[in-house]
């Protein structure tokens, strides 16, 4: 692929700009839901809540659920224009694979 592959139709990117470049090619500028700069050294990415509600965390981290043990980690699905406006491109990306995975199968 090349990136004037993205200047026509319509397509699906996995992973965020630090596991797939070719996201880099698509910033979600005014989304609410960003991705902080740069994780910490072994943690995954950290998802900012640019305007949190009432009762709504400012970050979202994957954490350890203290009841059950399981692994809680969060994903940001944006639908954005291609390269020329002509197509979209629909971006998933999450804090860990089965984030990824889980959010581009809902």
């Amino acid at each position: 692929m090349h990136a004037r592959t993205f200047r026509n139709g319509n397509f699906v990117i996995l992973g965020s700009s630090l596991s797939n470049p070719w996201a880099a090619l698509f910033p979600v500028k005014d989304s609410n839901y960003a991705f902080a700069e740069l994780p910490r050294p072994g943690f995954p990415e950290v998802i900012l809540n640019r305007n949190p509600i009432k009762g709504e965390p400012a970050n979202f981290e994957a954490h350890r659920d203290p009841q059950t043990g399981a692994m809680i980690t969060y994903a940001r699905v944006s639908l954005v224009d291609n390269l020329t406006h002509t197509g979209r491109v629909l971006l998933v990306a999450g804090q860990s694979m089965s984030a990824t995975e889980m959010s581009g199968e809902f």
